[in-house]
């Protein structure tokens, strides 16, 4: 969650409560059953082999462990902008994938961060009851046994399963947040990791054009930057030509990293089960496990939906994943009070950081290049008064004022008040008297305030 308090002021409304969680499916989930097996969510405590690999693979002895708390707790303190709820488990759940290494996991958190101001459409309306289309058109899915090694197994449909025109690509990649969140629950899960199995039988043209750029760079960047957990590998199965075509887009912004974390397996299911045991493999992918039957992607979303409780709020704060079984009401009004003081911070940080290589630089070129900047900075004046607007609506309301209001109030470009146009003739008239006299401050505020709405659109 995000404020300007310090990380000491955790919220007493909201709390993590596994075992709560995990009764509460217990009693009231659905079993969903894949031939003999049950897909259930794995929320006690790790057994001994699991200790042990945790100990060989992630450095998890007791005093790093307790090195690792400490040393995140204080680079945490020390980014009075970033407020996170001082909670060990949330704190292991970005620890566990940098291998206990402080410093990694605080880059992980603000990464995280970043992707949730930068994308607010993804996090909007982010619970299972909204993600009904997407999870019970079976497209994302985790099987119930876990690979030799210990990894979690998700199957992603993306070919003939997935209809575009009933699944947006947002529905799609908001689907597969919401699984992803369950499974970085368990914690086998956040020391063994996930394997993606990528189904794209049936993958078509016009499945293609729905894979523009820009969601391409958004899935991307999430996964192989902001996602809080091991993801061991992504292994693509019954793919065509033509997923060479959609492949294309996404291959410029992915990493080394992560190109070396993916496998093309065609039908070749031997290659498959090199990497995943074949009793932890579907039969359609050559493995054991029988496909759950009946509407078993109607049957997933009502046995996600006893766990509920562990994303309700999700889209009004900036954590990973919390879970609150509190009943005081005004815990929204908390949240979003929070909310609207972290966004002003961040872009009041923005310009302070800016100031000096963007601002000059751009008075250096003189009028002319002001002149073809002027309506930027107009727009950045309107985002900016509507800022203020917005945060005083949010005192006045209270909770029941959507939180994504306001980030949506960042992206209205054409809103236009006459104090903003008033400033922006008068410093344009400095400017035009005076390259070296220019108010520096409010140049930077609005190029500043434009990349700001770049990076959200």
């Amino acid at each position: 969650m995000t404020s300007t308090a310090t990380i000491k002021d955790k919220p007493p409304v909201i709390t993590v409560c596994k075992q709560e969680l995990y009764e509460h499916w217990l009693k009231n989930a659905p079993k969903l059953m894949f031939g003999e097996h049950q897909l259930s969510i794995e929320i006690s405590e790790v057994d001994e082999l699991f200790i042990q690999k945790a100990k060989k693979d992630l450095r998890e002895t007791p005093e790093i462990v307790a090195q690792g708390f400490k040393e995140l707790r204080e680079l945490l303190a020390g980014e009075p902008d970033l407020h996170v709820p001082d909670i060990d488990d949330f704190y292991i759940t970005f620890l566990r994938p940098c291998k206990w290494y402080a410093k990694s996991a605080f880059s992980l958190i603000k990464r995280y961060y970043r992707f949730r101001l930068n994308y607010p459409h993804i996090y909007t309306d982010l619970l299972i009851t909204k993600q009904k289309n997407a999870l019970c058109a079976g497209l994302i899915y985790p099987l119930p046994i876990r690979n030799q090694e210990g990894s979690r197994v998700l199957i992603v449909e993306a070919g003939k399963r997935w209809k575009p025109k009933e699944v947006s690509t947002s529905d799609f990649f908001k689907g597969l947040i919401l699984v992803l969140y369950l499974a970085m629950v368990e914690y086998k899960t956040q020391i063994a990791g996930t394997r993606i199995i990528l189904d794209v039988e049936g993958l078509s043209l016009s499945h293609v054009t729905y894979l523009t750029p820009s969601f391409a760079k958004m899935i991307v960047d999430f996964i192989q930057r902001c996602m809080p957990t091991r993801l061991k590998g992504i292994h693509i199965v019954n793919q065509s030509f033509i997923f060479n075509m959609a492949f294309a887009i996404f291959k410029p912004f992915l990493e080394e990293k992560i190109r070396n974390r993916i496998h093309f397996h065609g039908t070749n299911w031997d290659s498959l089960k090199d990497f995943i045991h074949k009793r932890a493999l579907l039969k359609k992918h050559g493995g054991e496990l029988k496909m759950a039957e009946g509407q078993y992607g109607m049957m997933f979303w009502q046995n996600m939906l006893s766990c509920e409780p562990a994303f309700e709020g999700i889209a009004n704060i900036l954590i990973h994943y919390i879970l609150i079984f509190s009943n005081n009401n005004s815990k929204h009004s908390s949240i979003y009070e929070k909310h609207v003081t972290f966004v002003q911070q961040d872009v009041q940080r923005r310009l302070e950081r800016n100031v000096q290589s963007q601002t000059r630089t751009f008075v250096q070129k003189g009028p002319e290049t002001f002149k073809m900047f002027e309506h930027e900075i107009n727009h950045g004046c309107s985002a900016f008064q509507t800022i203020r607007a917005e945060s005083k609506n949010a005192r006045k309301c209270g909770w029941s004022y959507p939180a994504s209001t306001l980030i949506r109030s960042i992206k209205v470009l054409r809103v236009r008040k006459v104090g903003s146009k008033r400033r922006l003739y008068t410093s344009a008239r400095r400017l035009r008297c005076s390259h070296e006299n220019v108010a520096y401050n409010f140049i930077a505020a609005a190029i500043n305030a434009t990349v700001t709405i770049n990076r959200t659109r």
